[in-house]
This record gives structure tokens, C-alpha cells and sequence, in this order.
């Protein structure tokens, strides 16, 4: 990936780009036409290398919620070094205190929340549905779910359990756990599976 921005998110001028990161440079100007093809970008006034939403990259360094724009359920992960593209979502949460973020994780991979935002989201082809801003907006979040502290164990244990990347081998382990999860925001919403 090349992301021709210094850490402030201005563009990197092309002269400095051919001095400074001249292998970059060279690719990029190997595919040049290509680049230069995008109608609305030539009508633009950005240099022919440049994104068209390059994101804040000070963002990339925070620690925030992220999920894929196409998905078949709720996949939302933390994390503070992903680097995302257009095609990832990030949720950055105004309270920055990391226990409510986990428990914020955890209702947003819930059954309920699942399910609800299948029904307000545009399904897509094959089983999937779109995660963007226009829905994930929509999402009610019950404050009563920050008062289940509890959580914040239950997310630790999952977070354990996919650090360990063992091909599946917690799988069981990881849905008790999800389960327990699942319980709580069912009481919370007061709604049964």
C-alpha cells in the first residue's frame, strides 16, 4: 500500500516523492495512466498519485473499532495499527475509556444488534450486508449495557482465545463466552432469541 501523505496528511509533493521514496515513485509512475484514468479525479485539483479519501492518518494510530464495509454478521475488532482502506469502517469512540469501548465491542458483535442491523442495512449478494456510516449510525445503544460490567472479563477472554489463532480448536470455548455476552444483551433490550 502506498499512502503518498506525510504524518500531518498532506500530500507528499511529486518532486519529493521521486527524491525521498523513489521505489514508490517508480511504481507509481509505471501505472500512471491508470491512475491518471479516473474522470473524476483528472477534474480534481489533486496530483495524479493521490487518494481520493486518504482518512486523517493520525486516526490509524488511534484506538478504535473497525468492521469490514462488506460482511455476512457483525465483525467489529479493536485495534490502534491497523491501517484500514475505503473498504473498512472506523468507529472512533469519544469516551476513550478503554473498559466502555470493550463493552461498546462486545454489544456491537451481539446477537441482538446483529440482527437488528440486518434488517436496516442493504443486503448484498450471497448472504452479506453493507456496514456504512448511513446504518451503523442507527445503531441504539442502550446505556444499561455499560452497567454490565462483567463484560469487560468476557471480551478479555475472547481477545485470549483469538490471540491463541489455533485453527478453531477454542471454538467452543469462544461461543460460551459469546453466549454469556449474548444473555446479557437480551435482558438489556428485553428480547428473547
Amino acid at each position: 500500500m502506498i499512502y503518498p501523505y506525510d504524518k500531518y496528511s498532506k500530500v507528499i509533493s511529486e518532486k519529493d516523492m521521486r527524491q525521498n521514496y523513489p521505489n514508490a515513485y517508480n511504481y507509481l509512475k509505471i501505472n500512471k495512466i491508470k491512475l491518471q484514468g479516473r474522470d473524476y479525479f483528472d477534474r480534481s485539483n489533486k496530483l495524479w498519485f493521490e487518494l481520493w479519501n486518504p482518512r486523517k492518518f493520525d486516526n490509524f494510530n488511534k484506538l478504535r473499532i473497525i468492521v469490514p464495509e462488506i460482511s455476512s454478521k457483525s465483525n467489529f475488532a479493536l485495534t490502534d495499527s491497523f491501517f484500514g482502506t475505503t473498504k473498512t469502517y472506523n468507529l472512533l469512540p469519544i469516551d476513550k475509556n478503554l473498559e466502555h469501548i470493550k463493552i461498546l465491542l462486545a454489544l456491537l458483535n451481539s446477537e441482538p444488534i446483529d440482527y437488528y442491523y440486518k434488517k436496516i442495512t442493504t443486503p448484498q449478494r450471497g448472504g452479506y450486508f453493507a456496514y456504512k456510516t448511513k446504518f451503523l449510525e442507527k445503531i441504539p445503544i442502550d446505556e444499561m449495557f455499560f452497567k454490565h460490567t462483567e463484560i469487560i472479563d468476557l471480551v478479555d477472554e475472547i481477545i485470549k482465545i483469538e490471540e491463541l489463532n489455533d485453527n478453531n480448536k477454542h471454538n467452543d470455548e469462544r461461543k460460551k463466552v459469546l453466549n454469556q455476552i449474548n444473555d446479557i444483551a437480551y435482558k438489556v433490550y428485553k428480547i428473547n432469541p
